[in-house]
Protein backbone atom coordinates (compact mmCIF):
# COMPACT_ATOMS: atom_id res chain seq x y z
CA UNK A 1 0.00 0.00 0.00
CA UNK A 2 1.66 3.31 -0.84
CA UNK A 3 2.21 5.64 1.94
CA UNK A 4 5.49 7.66 1.16
CA UNK A 5 5.23 11.36 -0.58
CA UNK A 6 7.33 9.52 -3.55
CA UNK A 7 3.41 8.24 -4.47
CA UNK A 8 0.09 9.87 -5.35
CA UNK A 9 -3.52 7.98 -4.68
CA UNK A 10 -6.45 8.61 -6.55
CA UNK A 11 -10.08 7.00 -6.61
CA UNK A 12 -11.01 3.87 -9.02
CA UNK A 13 -13.96 4.81 -9.94
CA UNK A 14 -16.75 2.69 -11.64
CA UNK A 15 -15.90 4.43 -15.61
CA UNK A 16 -15.24 4.51 -19.04
CA UNK A 17 -11.46 4.84 -19.61
CA UNK A 18 -11.32 7.68 -21.86
CA UNK A 19 -8.17 8.86 -24.65
CA UNK A 20 -9.27 12.30 -25.91
CA UNK A 21 -6.92 13.18 -28.76
CA UNK A 22 -7.34 17.17 -30.42
CA UNK A 23 -5.51 17.39 -33.78
CA UNK A 24 -5.87 20.84 -35.20
CA UNK A 25 -9.02 21.91 -32.98
CA UNK A 26 -10.74 18.63 -33.68
CA UNK A 27 -11.93 16.63 -30.57
CA UNK A 28 -11.93 12.63 -31.05
CA UNK A 29 -13.00 10.80 -27.72
CA UNK A 30 -11.27 7.04 -28.13
CA UNK A 31 -12.61 4.25 -25.54
CA UNK A 32 -9.29 1.99 -24.07
CA UNK A 33 -10.57 -0.71 -26.88
CA UNK A 34 -10.36 1.85 -29.55
CA UNK A 35 -13.54 2.29 -30.30
CA UNK A 36 -15.05 5.51 -31.10
CA UNK A 37 -16.76 7.68 -28.64
CA UNK A 38 -17.55 10.75 -29.67
CA UNK A 39 -21.10 9.82 -30.83
CA UNK A 40 -22.01 8.56 -27.28
CA UNK A 41 -20.42 11.49 -25.29
CA UNK A 42 -20.97 14.60 -27.97
CA UNK A 43 -21.13 17.11 -24.57
CA UNK A 44 -17.61 15.90 -23.80
CA UNK A 45 -16.49 16.04 -27.18
CA UNK A 46 -18.26 19.95 -27.10
CA UNK A 47 -16.69 21.20 -23.80
CA UNK A 48 -13.14 19.76 -25.07
CA UNK A 49 -13.41 21.73 -28.30
CA UNK A 50 -14.48 25.05 -25.85
CA UNK A 51 -10.63 24.42 -24.45
CA UNK A 52 -9.37 25.88 -27.97
CA UNK A 53 -6.25 23.91 -28.28
CA UNK A 54 -4.93 22.72 -31.28
CA UNK A 55 -3.58 19.48 -30.65
CA UNK A 56 -3.35 17.62 -27.47
CA UNK A 57 -3.84 14.04 -25.81
CA UNK A 58 -5.98 13.84 -22.50
CA UNK A 59 -6.14 10.94 -20.34
CA UNK A 60 -9.22 10.36 -18.04
CA UNK A 61 -12.31 8.53 -16.72
CA UNK A 62 -16.04 8.97 -17.92
CA UNK A 63 -18.03 8.94 -15.19
CA UNK A 64 -21.76 9.62 -14.35
CA UNK A 65 -22.05 10.54 -10.30
CA UNK A 66 -25.39 10.02 -8.53
CA UNK A 67 -27.38 13.24 -6.33
CA UNK A 68 -24.25 12.68 -3.61
CA UNK A 69 -21.70 13.06 -6.44
CA UNK A 70 -20.72 9.39 -6.26
CA UNK A 71 -19.39 7.35 -9.54
CA UNK A 72 -22.43 4.74 -10.31
CA UNK A 73 -21.75 1.89 -12.84
CA UNK A 74 -25.73 1.79 -13.64
CA UNK A 75 -25.93 5.08 -14.39
CA UNK A 76 -23.27 5.35 -16.40
CA UNK A 77 -24.70 2.74 -18.98
CA UNK A 78 -27.92 4.13 -18.67
CA UNK A 79 -26.84 7.43 -19.47
CA UNK A 80 -27.18 7.39 -23.45
CA UNK A 81 -31.09 6.15 -22.87
CA UNK A 82 -32.26 8.16 -20.19
CA UNK A 83 -29.30 10.73 -19.41
CA UNK A 84 -29.05 9.58 -15.70
CA UNK A 85 -26.53 11.02 -13.42
CA UNK A 86 -24.56 13.79 -14.27
CA UNK A 87 -21.40 13.24 -16.88
CA UNK A 88 -17.62 13.78 -15.82
CA UNK A 89 -15.02 13.20 -18.05
CA UNK A 90 -12.07 13.52 -14.99
CA UNK A 91 -8.71 14.02 -16.67
CA UNK A 92 -5.70 12.60 -14.72
CA UNK A 93 -2.49 12.50 -17.29
CA UNK A 94 -1.75 14.79 -20.47
CA UNK A 95 0.34 12.87 -22.94
CA UNK A 96 0.96 15.32 -25.38
CA UNK A 97 0.63 19.21 -25.90
CA UNK A 98 0.46 22.19 -28.78
CA UNK A 99 3.35 19.65 -30.73
CA UNK A 100 5.27 18.92 -27.63
CA UNK A 101 5.55 15.10 -26.12
CA UNK A 102 4.98 15.15 -22.63
CA UNK A 103 5.17 11.73 -22.07
CA UNK A 104 9.07 11.95 -20.94
CA UNK A 105 7.92 14.02 -18.19
CA UNK A 106 7.45 13.04 -14.54
CA UNK A 107 3.80 11.96 -13.53
CA UNK A 108 3.95 15.48 -11.45
CA UNK A 109 5.02 18.25 -14.05
CA UNK A 110 2.69 16.54 -16.40
CA UNK A 111 -0.51 17.11 -14.42
CA UNK A 112 0.61 20.40 -13.27
CA UNK A 113 0.42 21.41 -17.00
CA UNK A 114 -2.82 19.57 -16.98
CA UNK A 115 -4.31 21.23 -13.98
CA UNK A 116 -3.69 25.16 -15.32
CA UNK A 117 -5.62 24.09 -18.70
CA UNK A 118 -8.79 22.39 -17.66
CA UNK A 119 -11.99 24.44 -16.18
CA UNK A 120 -12.77 23.94 -12.55
CA UNK A 121 -16.54 23.81 -13.21
CA UNK A 122 -17.71 22.17 -15.91
CA UNK A 123 -18.41 18.44 -16.98
CA UNK A 124 -14.34 18.24 -18.24
CA UNK A 125 -12.85 18.78 -14.89
CA UNK A 126 -9.02 17.83 -13.42
CA UNK A 127 -8.91 14.54 -11.27
CA UNK A 128 -7.40 14.60 -8.00
CA UNK A 129 -5.18 13.06 -5.97
CA UNK A 130 -3.49 12.80 -2.52
CA UNK A 131 0.27 12.38 -1.90
CA UNK A 132 1.14 9.71 0.58
CA UNK A 133 -1.79 8.33 3.33
CA UNK A 134 -2.53 5.63 0.97
CA UNK A 135 -3.90 3.37 4.09
CA UNK A 136 -5.87 6.05 4.81
CA UNK A 137 -7.31 6.84 1.81
CA UNK A 138 -7.79 2.84 0.63
CA UNK A 139 -10.41 2.69 3.86
CA UNK A 140 -12.44 5.73 2.68
CA UNK A 141 -12.71 4.94 -0.47
CA UNK A 142 -13.70 1.76 0.12
CA UNK A 143 -16.17 2.97 2.68
CA UNK A 144 -17.74 5.34 0.40
CA UNK A 145 -18.45 2.21 -2.03
CA UNK A 146 -15.81 2.94 -4.43
CA UNK A 147 -13.92 0.06 -6.77
CA UNK A 148 -10.51 0.77 -4.86
CA UNK A 149 -7.58 3.51 -5.45
CA UNK A 150 -5.11 3.88 -8.21
CA UNK A 151 -1.31 4.38 -6.46
CA UNK A 152 1.34 6.16 -8.62
CA UNK A 153 4.93 7.26 -8.74
CA UNK A 154 4.98 11.25 -8.68
CA UNK A 155 8.24 10.75 -10.39
CA UNK A 156 7.22 8.06 -13.27
CA UNK A 157 7.01 8.84 -16.76
CA UNK A 158 4.03 7.72 -19.57
CA UNK A 159 5.47 4.51 -21.40
CA UNK A 160 3.14 3.45 -23.86
CA UNK A 161 2.19 -0.37 -24.12
CA UNK A 162 4.02 -1.33 -21.01
CA UNK A 163 2.44 -2.43 -17.34
CA UNK A 164 4.71 -1.39 -14.42
CA UNK A 165 4.51 -1.33 -10.67
CA UNK A 166 4.39 2.55 -11.16
CA UNK A 167 0.56 2.54 -11.39
CA UNK A 168 -0.90 0.57 -9.26
CA UNK A 169 -5.00 -0.26 -9.14
CA UNK A 170 -5.75 -1.65 -5.42
CA UNK A 171 -9.49 -3.01 -5.62
CA UNK A 172 -11.34 -3.19 -2.46
CA UNK A 173 -12.38 -6.69 -3.65
CA UNK A 174 -16.63 -6.83 -2.86
CA UNK A 175 -18.32 -9.19 -4.90
CA UNK A 176 -21.48 -9.78 -6.69
CA UNK A 177 -22.71 -13.24 -8.26
CA UNK A 178 -24.43 -12.50 -11.44
CA UNK A 179 -26.00 -14.51 -14.14
CA UNK A 180 -24.85 -15.75 -17.10
CA UNK A 181 -27.89 -15.24 -19.52
CA UNK A 182 -25.99 -15.38 -23.14
CA UNK A 183 -22.58 -15.49 -25.12
CA UNK A 184 -21.68 -13.42 -28.11
CA UNK A 185 -19.79 -15.03 -30.95
CA UNK A 186 -15.50 -15.12 -31.26
CA UNK A 187 -13.71 -12.53 -33.30
CA UNK A 188 -10.41 -12.55 -34.46
CA UNK A 189 -8.40 -16.06 -34.03
CA UNK A 190 -10.69 -16.49 -30.31
CA UNK A 191 -12.97 -20.22 -30.47
CA UNK A 192 -15.84 -20.73 -28.40
CA UNK A 193 -17.28 -17.87 -27.75
CA UNK A 194 -16.68 -13.81 -27.28
CA UNK A 195 -17.68 -12.72 -23.80
CA UNK A 196 -20.28 -14.00 -20.90
CA UNK A 197 -23.23 -11.66 -21.01
CA UNK A 198 -23.96 -11.33 -17.17
CA UNK A 199 -27.19 -10.16 -15.41
CA UNK A 200 -28.56 -9.33 -12.03
CA UNK A 201 -32.42 -9.91 -10.97
CA UNK A 202 -34.53 -6.69 -10.88
CA UNK A 203 -37.98 -7.27 -8.85
CA UNK A 204 -38.07 -10.57 -10.59
CA UNK A 205 -36.63 -10.03 -13.88
CA UNK A 206 -32.85 -10.43 -15.22
CA UNK A 207 -31.52 -7.42 -16.30
CA UNK A 208 -28.36 -7.23 -18.77
CA UNK A 209 -25.57 -5.11 -16.45
CA UNK A 210 -22.29 -5.98 -18.39
CA UNK A 211 -19.79 -8.82 -20.11
CA UNK A 212 -16.36 -10.43 -19.38
CA UNK A 213 -14.70 -11.83 -21.71
CA UNK A 214 -10.75 -11.53 -20.93
CA UNK A 215 -8.97 -14.31 -18.36
CA UNK A 216 -10.42 -17.26 -20.54
CA UNK A 217 -7.70 -19.93 -21.24
CA UNK A 218 -8.68 -21.84 -24.17
CA UNK A 219 -9.46 -25.47 -22.39
CA UNK A 220 -11.94 -23.13 -20.16
CA UNK A 221 -13.32 -21.17 -23.03
CA UNK A 222 -14.02 -24.95 -24.59
CA UNK A 223 -15.43 -26.25 -20.91
CA UNK A 224 -17.72 -23.52 -20.80
CA UNK A 225 -18.99 -23.58 -24.40
CA UNK A 226 -20.05 -27.02 -23.22
CA UNK A 227 -21.47 -26.44 -20.63
CA UNK A 228 -23.53 -23.34 -21.70
CA UNK A 229 -25.28 -25.57 -24.58
CA UNK A 230 -27.68 -26.37 -25.12
CA UNK A 231 -29.12 -23.08 -26.37
CA UNK A 232 -32.81 -21.59 -26.51
CA UNK A 233 -33.98 -18.27 -28.71
CA UNK A 234 -35.94 -16.68 -26.22
CA UNK A 235 -34.31 -14.07 -24.94
CA UNK A 236 -33.15 -13.58 -21.37
CA UNK A 237 -31.39 -10.39 -21.28
CA UNK A 238 -31.32 -8.37 -24.28
CA UNK A 239 -28.51 -5.06 -23.62
CA UNK A 240 -29.82 -1.78 -25.37
CA UNK A 241 -28.68 -0.63 -28.30
CA UNK A 242 -24.46 -0.14 -28.39
CA UNK A 243 -23.75 -1.76 -25.25
CA UNK A 244 -22.55 -5.12 -27.57
CA UNK A 245 -20.91 -5.04 -30.70
CA UNK A 246 -21.32 -8.76 -31.60
CA UNK A 247 -23.75 -11.18 -32.97
CA UNK A 248 -25.30 -12.66 -29.11
CA UNK A 249 -26.65 -15.95 -28.23
CA UNK A 250 -29.23 -16.12 -25.30
CA UNK A 251 -29.36 -18.90 -23.91
CA UNK A 252 -32.31 -20.42 -21.02
CA UNK A 253 -32.27 -18.58 -17.68
CA UNK A 254 -32.08 -22.37 -16.32
CA UNK A 255 -29.93 -25.21 -17.87
CA UNK A 256 -30.18 -28.59 -16.70
CA UNK A 257 -27.18 -29.51 -14.61
CA UNK A 258 -25.80 -26.08 -15.08
CA UNK A 259 -24.44 -23.48 -12.42
CA UNK A 260 -24.69 -20.19 -14.99
CA UNK A 261 -23.63 -18.14 -12.44
CA UNK A 262 -20.73 -15.59 -12.50
CA UNK A 263 -18.66 -13.95 -9.90
CA UNK A 264 -17.98 -10.08 -10.31
CA UNK A 265 -15.25 -8.25 -8.04
CA UNK A 266 -17.21 -5.01 -7.48
CA UNK A 267 -19.93 -3.68 -5.15
CA UNK A 268 -21.44 -1.71 -7.75
CA UNK A 269 -22.37 -4.39 -10.12
CA UNK A 270 -25.33 -5.22 -8.01
CA UNK A 271 -26.52 -1.70 -8.16
CA UNK A 272 -26.07 -1.48 -11.87
CA UNK A 273 -30.06 -1.77 -12.43
CA UNK A 274 -31.19 0.28 -9.16
CA UNK A 275 -28.97 3.58 -10.24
Amino acid sequence: MPTGNRDQSAAALFKSPALATIDSGRVNLWARNGLWLDSKYPLIVLELEGLKLNSAILYGEIVALDAEGIPRFGLLQRYQRDRSGTLMYLVFDLLYLNGEDLMSLPLVRRREILKKLLPKERSIRFSDAIEGRGMEFFHAARERGLEGIMAKRKDSRYLPGRRLENWLKIKARMQQEAVIGGITEPGGGRRYFGALMLGVYDQGRLQYVGHTGTGFSEVLLKNLFAKLTPISPRSVITPSAGQMGRAQVRLRDRIPGVDNRWQNESAEFSRATRG
